[in-house]
């Protein structure tokens, strides 16, 4: 065809063809007759808009043309379609002679129209659902009656391949506990099922099912099909936010504790209470540094089940070194799985906290370390605070020279003491000691030489009482000790050999006629004595007054005061 517009064509029944023209005419589809060259000799009155077309669309044409061009060439039927504006042809080109021995090509279309886009409409469905299966689903299934899987998306699933999972059970993939009933073996429709999974690789994935029954004809049931979404990442991710969130709740409750209570020792008890308790631990130990200058550790705080001596001082003996490893250790210990982390302050270890679980117990997770951890940094300013506390108690209790109560302290311990007396019955006895010319020590000898002297009356008195007895300095040169169960006559006794001892501080004399040495009185109470404190101290000190009238110049010779 040349391009241009066509003569109009004639009328079918004004070809001299060996057809039935009219019924042709009055065909409802269109029909023309083409030549060789694709040029519309006739036509129809139902073909005139394909005429038309034809016409005006070069496309159409050379199709129409290579479409006579075949049934002419071959000499028998040629089919195919034409889309013309908005019309879809199906066109049947058959080879036909006109009367002049002329071969033609009659071609009659059908309108298909409107099932080319019912078939494209589909196709588009289709392609939708697969779009949406795919985004919806990592994998499509089928199960068979026998709960088999009869098909798996050609992708696979749970990194097998889709062959592999063909014909397996798939009670076989699912990690116990198994549903019931299975959602791969659904009667109803299911939805949002969760099950596990293993993985071609072991390990387990998290997977949201949804099924639908399949029933045959005679509705009997004949298996299920549906599709699975790997939801383990989001699981996961929704596990962890529920594990932070309960370790904040966690840590926030024990800051709490910290912050209401004003004593450091309940709060470091409720501290191992609540660690115990949150993460479900058999019990906790809690450890700090005994001294400044002493790396040694020692419990400050246990709580629940109790390790043995050997089990805690295995704990003790574990807290790492804070410049390698300040992370939670996890050890054996008695039998039980303990994780320790050591309290830093100020890049130094000052302890320990340990929780332990007994066997049979879940294993430490990520976010039980986490919990410690965190916790680890709180109890560490908890025992500095406590040190520096003990060791202002301490000062302000303690004579800084002998390291002995001082009077404040001393009194008010007293106070206490003679109270629980008068409560529970017994005898308790109060001595006084005072040192003979300790300012000519002083004065000849120096102060320095008069505070040696002080640690020796210490030492005396030290050893010459019992753990549970006070020793006090209460002035310059005074002492004093409460001894508690004792009688006169002990408590006599006890004096006598304190000042038996005071010849050791002959070598401290500031001249031979005036000796250093110790007077001792002694004053007794019982539960029966109304006694008040400060007539106590009053009885003890005219005890000592008349201890030295009755020793003025005793006789020192060697160590033992004899």
């Amino acid at each position: 065809m040349d391009g241009g517009r066509s003569p109009a064509p004639e009328r079918l029944d004004s070809l001299n063809l060996d057809l039935a023209g009219s019924a042709l005419e009055g065909a409802t589809e269109p029909v023309v007759v083409a030549g060789r060259d694709g040029a519309v000799r006739a036509a129809n009155a139902a073909a005139g808009p394909l005429v038309d077309a034809l016409g005006q669309d070069e496309n159409a044409a050379r199709h129409l043309h290579l479409l006579v061009s075949h049934a002419l060439n071959e000499g028998a039927l040629a089919g195919g379609s034409l889309t013309v504006d908005h019309l879809v042809l199906e066109i049947t080109a058959t080879p036909v002679r006109d009367g002049d021995g002329t071969w033609l090509a009659l071609l009659v279309g059908r309108d298909v129209t409107l099932d080319h886009a019912m078939r494209t409409a589909l196709s588009e469905s289709r392609g939708r659902y697969q779009e949406l299966v795919a985004v919806a689903a990592d994998f499509v299934w089928e199960a068979g009656a026998d709960g088999a899987f009869t098909f798996i998306s050609p992708e696979g699933a749970l990194d097998y391949a889709s062959d592999d999972l063909v014909g397996v059970q798939p009670a076989d993939l699912m990690v116990p506990p198994v549903p019931d009933p299975s959602p791969f073996a659904a009667r109803e429709n299911v939805r949002n099922v969760e099950v596990w999974l293993v993985r071609a690789d072991g390990n387990h994935a998290c997977v949201e099912v949804a099924a639908t029954p399949i029933f045959d004809a005679d509705g009997a049931w004949t298996g299920c099909r549906g599709l699975c979404r790997d939801v383990t990442d989001e699981r996961e991710r929704a596990a962890a936010l529920a594990r932070a969130q309960t370790r904040e709740r966690l840590v926030a409750r024990i800051l709490r504790t910290f912050r209401e209570r004003a004593d450091l020792d309940k709060a470091l008890a409720a501290t191992a209470e609540s660690l115990t308790l949150g993460l479900s631990a058999d019990g906790c130990l809690v450890a700090r540094q005994m001294a400044e200058a002493d790396d040694s550790l020692a419990p400050e705080v246990r709580y629940g089940v109790p390790l043995s001596r050997a089990g805690e001082e295995a704990v003790l003996a574990a807290v790492p070194d804070p410049d390698t490893q300040r992370e939670p250790v996890a050890l054996s210990v008695d039998g039980y799985s303990a994780l320790v982390a050591p309290t830093v302050y100020r890049g130094a270890a000052n302890g320990l906290v340990c929780l332990w679980r007994g066997p049979y117990r879940p294993a430490w997770t990520a976010n039980d370390r986490l919990v410690l951890r965190d916790m680890a940094g709180q109890v560490a300013v908890a025992n500095e605070q406590l040190a520096n506390h003990r060791q202002a108690v301490r000062m302000a209790r303690t004579d800084p020279l002998t390291g002995l109560l001082n009077r404040r302290a001393f009194q008010s311990d007293l106070e206490r003491r003679r109270q629980r007396l008068a409560e529970t019955g017994g005898a308790g006895a109060l001595l006084y000691i005072d040192l003979d010319n300790f300012k000519r020590t002083n004065d000849v000898l120096g102060h320095q030489k008069g505070d040696e002297a002080l640690l020796v009356v210490r030492d005396i008195l030290v050893g010459h009482t019992r753990p549970t007895d006070l020793v006090a300095r209460v002035g310059g040169d005074e002492f004093a000790v409460w001894m508690e169960g004792v009688d006169g006559a002990a408590a006599g006794n006890r004096a006598h050999e304190i000042r038996r001892a005071g010849g050791m501080l002959h070598p401290y004399s500031g001249a031979s006629d005036a000796p250093l040495a110790m007077a001792v009185g002694v004053a007794q109470a019982d539960s029966t004595m109304e006694t008040d404190l400060d007539a106590l101290l009053e009885r003890a000190d005219e005890a000592m007054y008349r201890d030295k009238r009755t020793h003025p110049h005793p006789d020192i010779a060697g160590d033992d005061g004899s």
